[in-house]
């Protein structure tokens, strides 16, 4: 008899799952900290929870997690456009909290060399 997660899919949303619960409990004081000492960016969390979906169609490829990590960087670079930073994607969907463009360098906001 198989035991339970045995597949490494399976351990893999297992694990999703509760690193949500972990988010969504937490999440609050840790944007505020983020936010506060990195402006213009997001903790890996943030990208693989609360991201907005710009394009609900996207699918995204699960295979790769199989001993690889996490979603974030994947979603990451699903959701910004070719080349876009951070800060960017979050100024151009109004996602930047109040006061926190002001604080985030200019160069934050130049484009960024695409990973191969």
């Amino acid at each position: 008899m198989a035991e339970p997660y045995d597949d490494p899919a399976e351990q893999f949303f297992f694990l999703q799952g509760q690193l949500a619960e972990a988010w969504e409990s937490a999440k609050e004081s840790l944007l505020a900290e983020w936010i506060e000492s990195r402006p213009g960016c997001r903790p890996p969390g943030w990208w693989m929870f609360d991201a907005p979906l710009v394009d609900p169609n996207l699918e995204f490829d699960t295979s790769f997690t199989r001993g690889r990590g996490t979603l974030a960087p994947l979603l990451r670079r699903r959701l910004l456009l070719p080349g876009e930073s951070d800060a960017a994607f979050l100024k151009r969907l109004g996602l930047l909290q109040r006061g926190e463009e002001e604080r985030i360098p200019a160069e934050a906001f130049e484009p960024v060399a695409m990973e191969e």
